[in-house]
């Protein structure tokens, strides 16, 4: 199967996030985050799922 841009744009886009969580102290996020970026190289749906599971840990944890 080949990549598309987007999904390659996706990965780019979760890197990038995961630079911004560190660059503000939240270790814990950024770690999430590139470890989801490698899991989406690798498979979009287990990239999307931890994506969601990302989202879910964000919303609690300003609770």
């Amino acid at each position: 199967m080949s990549r598309t841009s987007a999904e390659d744009w996706a990965v780019v886009s979760l890197v990038v996030e995961a630079g911004i969580s560190l660059y503000e102290g939240d270790m814990r996020l950024a770690a999430l985050q590139l470890g989801t970026a490698a899991l989406s190289y690798y498979s979009s749906l287990l990239g999307a799922l931890a994506r969601v599971v990302i989202e879910v840990y964000k919303r609690f944890r300003t609770r």
